[in-house]
């Protein structure tokens, strides 16, 4: 016999986090989250137990909350007992993982969304527009592709060494490592950089243990390592980790109050 269950529709705030949820949101995910909400509106409810804890909906949760939803919809799984009810966690986090893309059927479907009018964000997808250019490409055929990206590797002596800068018209490409300051010497020399891409490809922005903020400083703290002979590079570093720091600390502020 099927049981149906029936949606209700409950004031955010009569819903609360479950304390062992695992898993775990980010900031860029709940806009996503939020993003998505707004174009195609509310179709997945947020699952509680008896108590009104969230059992599967966290992030939906917290993405109502930065839309300004003061209602959802809910459907109460009262009849899982306390090991049920989180066994349940676990598996609807679990169980998704287990799942694989149809890399092709992706790639067709984001192309055919990208060659109509829309009234929406194709970002609602959930896709980003680098990795959705990037799925788009693999559809071309082979003998589409740009055959000056095909070569042999040469034979002989290599054609530049470390330490070469060449001269390409308006532009200068120099060989040798990020990590020398001489380098960039070299390549700038009296000039600075307008804009700089540290991330390839297309300075795409992945998931990573640590926040943005971590790893830079974390980089700045390793640089100056090797400034211990220019104290004045040394505290400009410095200063710049600190503001990057202050920086986190009011984003997350503003954050944390837009969703309240």
């Amino acid at each position: 016999m099927v049981e149906h269950r029936q949606i209700s529709f409950c004031a955010i705030t009569e819903l609360t986090p479950h304390p062992r949820n695992p898993r775990k949101h980010n900031r860029a995910q709940i806009r996503a989250i939020a993003k998505s909400i707004k174009t195609f509106g509310f179709t997945a409810p947020v699952l509680v137990d008896r108590n009104g804890r969230i059992l599967a909906g966290h992030g939906r949760w917290e993405a109502a909350k930065f839309l300004g939803l003061t209602h959802v919809p809910v459907v109460f799984l009262d009849h899982l007992t306390e090991a049920q009810a989180n066994a349940y966690m676990l598996a609807d986090n679990k169980l998704t993982d287990r799942s694989s893309w149809d890399d092709v059927m992706v790639a067709t479907q984001l192309k055919e969304l990208s060659e109509l009018v829309l009234d929406f964000d194709i970002e609602a997808t959930g896709f980003e527009a680098p990795e959705i250019d990037f799925r788009i490409q693999s559809l071309d055929e082979t003998d589409t592709a740009d055959r000056a990206d095909e070569f042999d590797l040469a034979s002989g002596p290599a054609v530049s060494v470390p330490g070469d800068l060449w001269t390409l018209g308006a532009h200068r490409l120099r060989c040798g490592s990020a990590l020398e300051n001489g380098a960039y010497s070299d390549l700038f020399e009296n000039e600075r950089a307008a804009a700089v891409f540290t991330d390839p490809p297309y300075s795409h922005a992945k998931e990573r243990p640590t926040s943005f903020v971590n790893n830079v400083t974390a980089a700045i703290g390793k640089f100056q390592e090797s400034t211990h002979h220019d104290p004045a590079l040394a505290e400009a570093l410095t200063q710049i980790s600190e503001a990057l720091k202050e920086i986190e600390r009011r984003l997350e502020a503003l954050e944390a109050s837009a969703m309240e």
